[in-house]
């Protein structure tokens, strides 16, 4: 299994006298067991936050955003985000004094959503037709909660390159959230992730030949379903492993589109910009011509999703998951095709005459897209949206076993010497 990386020195690790409030914030949100028993300041769920709560704030502004954040939580341990109205969260402060007014406690609103410590939506008034007719999108209108880690907050230090700049060390404490919490529990889920987490969806052209689709299996209805609410921005994954050194040659910027609410939010938290249909569409033809695969968020349950990702097999931290424990479980994995150890691949065979992935990165029609540079194609991975079977492997929402017995012999070589894969 994967140990942490040494890249940086998490300059809060081990802290002698911990803020005994931020201790029992992360305690109560994260959701890896032995954090829930006992918290230390070696866990990184606290030197993760302590560079943000002790270095980016004021005393004043450290203890307001600490009150305010263990009042939102429920009082079960074993919850998080629970929905409090922007007039709520303004009564509270009039009681108990986060901030001396209205004015200055909205930008202590403003402030804990730019670290990603705080959430919030417009009530997600959409229909399968587009948003709602008449929904208000004004900052009275907003709905906030405390984001759990994973997904939620590690991800959003991710997304924000001025604070990552600053404290890189949050790159390695996004990765051991992506894997700590779900050591002991993937092994559990069964096959298709019973609805946990992200899912692998097809693009349309992969199903266009079945004579019945359901409407959620089309990229297109969600991003018809939120069209004007579209934004993209930067990638975490690509992002977070390109700072500890464990990235590829993918630009990390405009692949993860939010839609509905959370492109809104990202908008407004500075982590992305507006794009139209489509552009979303450009995007996403884009990823699958790399072989990337998409995956949509919907932990906020049936009929809705906040996001669309793109991801590279080779540094997602969620499809990860399912390599490392080699099973499609938290995650509808994505598969290889289906090469043959004796022909493609022969095991005598030296890697490092793999066939290169093409050069297909370069991006010229979605916004700040020229330019970019290209991979490197030494890499022995198979080439990028290969298909198998006539279809493309972006397309697979879930893998026989058959499949991943092959695939665990045809992998195992190329996680040791593959400088893009965690190991």
């Amino acid at each position: 299994m994967p140990e942490m990386s040494t890249k940086f020195v998490p300059k809060h690790k081990g802290d002698k006298n911990p803020n005994p409030k931020l201790i029992k914030f992360v305690k109560h949100v994260t959701d890896r067991v032995p954090g829930k028993i006992k918290m230390t300041t070696d866990d990184p769920e606290y030197w993760g936050l302590a560079c943000i709560f002790e270095d980016e704030m004021d005393d004043t502004t450290r203890e307001a955003s600490l009150d305010l954040l263990l009042d939102m939580l429920l009082r079960s341990p074993l919850k998080v985000r629970e929905h409090r109205t922007y007039q709520l969260l303004h009564e509270w402060n009039a009681k108990k004094h986060y901030t001396p007014d209205d004015a200055s406690f909205d930008e202590l609103l403003d402030k804990l959503a730019w670290f990603g410590m705080l959430e919030y939506d417009y009530g997600d008034h959409y229909t399968k037709e587009g948003p709602v007719a008449g929904t208000s999108f004004e900052r009275k209108d907003r709905i906030y909660w405390v984001p759990m880690f994973v997904p939620g907050s590690a991800e959003y230090t991710n997304m924000n390159v001025e604070l990552m700049d600053r404290h890189p060390e949050l790159a390695m404490f996004f990765e051991r959230m992506t894997f700590l919490p779900l050591e002991k529990v993937t092994p559990m889920v069964p096959m298709g992730g019973s609805g946990i987490g992200m899912h692998v969806i097809p693009v349309e052209k992969a199903i266009s030949m079945q004579n019945e689709t359901a409407d959620i299996e089309h990229i297109s209805y969600w991003l018809k379903r939120y069209e004007g609410h579209l934004a993209v921005g930067i990638c975490s994954c690509r992002y977070g492993r390109k700072k500890l050194d464990e990235g590829c040659a993918d630009d990390y910027r405009d692949w993860c589109i939010g839609v509905g609410d959370m492109a809104d939010y990202l908008i407004e938290t500075q982590r992305g910009h507006a794009i139209s249909y489509d552009e979303a569409m450009n995007i996403l033809k884009i990823a699958e011509d790399n072989g990337f695969v998409h995956q949509v968020t919907n932990i906020d349950g049936e009929g809705k999703i906040f996001a669309i990702c793109n991801c590279n097999v080779k540094i997602c931290n969620a499809l990860r998951t399912s390599q490392l424990f080699n099973t499609p479980t938290s995650r509808a994995a994505h598969t290889w095709p289906k090469w043959s150890l004796r022909t493609a691949w022969p095991v005598a065979a030296a890697w490092s005459t793999a066939p290169p992935a093409p050069s297909v990165w370069v991006r010229n029609s979605a916004p700040n897209m020229a330019n970019r540079a290209t991979p490197n194609n030494n890499s022995p991975m198979p080439p990028s949206g290969a298909r198998r079977s006539g279809t493309r492997t972006t397309a697979t929402r879930t893998a026989s076993t058959a499949i991943r017995r092959e695939q665990r012999h045809a992998r195992s070589p190329v996680r040791r010497i593959s400088p893009c894969r965690a190991t």
